[in-house]
């Protein structure tokens, strides 16, 4: 079983994983951590269970990437461009936003930088782009490539001279999506590893947590790769 985020929470309820274990499942992906009332339970041993793309509150094996260094990387490379202001949104507080926020934090100060929540309603974008024109921003660290895409397009709407960078490097995967600077990490080697450490759970194997390395993509460059 595989489970994703909904907009409705980011934690698996009691309820949730009661309806899990009732379809007598072997095993779970979870993009999701747990709340208090699985945990308390102590159901939450009953299962073999990796969280993937995420932190996790508990002793549960995860499959993450170097969300700090992503940050960092992006920081670098805006140095280069000499951007003095940047603007980093995300949808909210989790763990991996925090630290790729810190990331970009270890190359700029903090009051260079302007932290803004994303919304997908018309009215927020409008306003993080009135931010960006008051402010004279020159650069955008969006939290992932779907946010930064939709980003870019209205700043390029604005006639803005504003560049976007983001995260996952979803071009690499979904030609149809923008091509962005981005932070990329190996979908596949991702993919291979959270099955497997599944499936070492399932056996009764030592799994440990996993967290993959992270490379920059520029845009338009195929030889620039920066770790």
């Amino acid at each position: 079983t595989i489970i994703v985020p909904s907009n409705k929470s980011n934690l698996i309820t009691f309820n949730t994983f009661m309806d899990l274990l009732e379809l007598q499942v072997d095993g779970i992906l979870s993009f999701l951590d747990f709340d208090e009332s699985v945990i308390n339970s102590k159901l939450i041993n009953s299962l073999p269970i990796v969280i993937i793309g995420r932190h996790s509150s508990t002793n549960i094996p995860t499959i993450n990437i170097d969300d700090f260094m992503g940050g960092k990387l992006v920081g670098e490379y805006f140095k280069t461009k000499e951007y003095k202001k940047i603007l980093f949104t995300c949808p909210q507080d989790a763990e991996m936003t925090t630290k790729r926020y810190e990331g970009l934090l270890s190359i700029f100060n903090e009051k260079d930088v302007i932290k803004l929540y994303y919304k997908e309603e018309e009215e927020n974008i409008s306003y993080i782009l009135d931010i960006i024109k008051l402010e004279n921003i020159k650069a955008v660290f969006g939290f992932n490539d779907m946010i930064s895409v939709i980003l870019e397009n209205a700043i390029r709407e604005e006639n803005l001279d504003t560049e976007v960078v983001g995260f996952d490097y979803l071009h690499g995967v979904l030609s149809y999506i923008n091509e962005l600077t981005s932070v990329k990490f190996d979908f596949d080697e991702f993919a291979k590893l959270s099955v497997q450490s599944l499936f070492k759970l399932i056996n009764n194997e030592t799994v440990n947590n996993i967290k993959l390395p992270v490379e920059l993509h520029i845009k338009g460059d195929s030889n620039y790769e920066k770790m």
